[in-house]
């Protein structure tokens, strides 16, 4: 990356900068000074809070950490999950979450078992590692999403969680 550099003697350029340390966004404060920022992959793993599949389903998602917030997208296709039965559970987030409370959006197509008259889900982290799928319901409390070990099971999603 080249940077213009004006001198008494004119416009010049200086070549291969390289950052480190961080960078001040919107202002000299500390609250605007962003020293963290990372991408890439990991490995998730779909699971039943009862019983994981007879094979183990894992696959490469993607990350963005900017600071301590992290957004995460990931997808399974036509995946196995056999076996498996309780609450539908993903597994293996790259960082550990700073609460329980996550930011999101998945679409599931066979495998998973929604309440009656579910209106949506919600990410929720139900411990360190492990990401449930809450439905809420008019005048019920929240149940949690089930995994019905089928086969050819789809699922799309993207989250974003704070971590520490």
């Amino acid at each position: 990356m080249a940077i213009s550099k004006i001198t008494n003697t004119g416009i010049g350029t200086i070549d291969d900068i390289t950052l480190s340390g961080g960078l001040y966004v919107g202002g000299t404060g500390s609250a605007n000074y962003l020293d963290d920022y990372e991408e890439g992959t990991f490995t998730l793993t779909i699971g039943g809070s009862t019983t994981n599949p007879t094979t183990p389903v894992t696959n490469t998602a993607h990350y963005t950490k900017i600071g301590s917030i992290v957004y995460c997208d990931f997808q399974f296709n036509a995946v196995n999950l056999s076996g498996a039965s309780g609450g539908f559970r993903i597994d293996g987030w790259p960082f550990t979450p700073a609460k329980a409370v996550a930011h999101g959006a998945f679409v599931g197509h066979t495998g998973f078992t929604y309440p009656a008259n579910a209106k949506d889900a919600v990410p929720y982290f139900v411990s360190n590692t492990q990401l449930a799928f809450y439905a809420t319901q008019s005048n019920a409390p929240w149940t949690e999403v089930s995994i019905n070990g089928t086969t050819n099971v789809y699922l799309y999603g993207s989250i974003t969680y704070r971590t520490s």
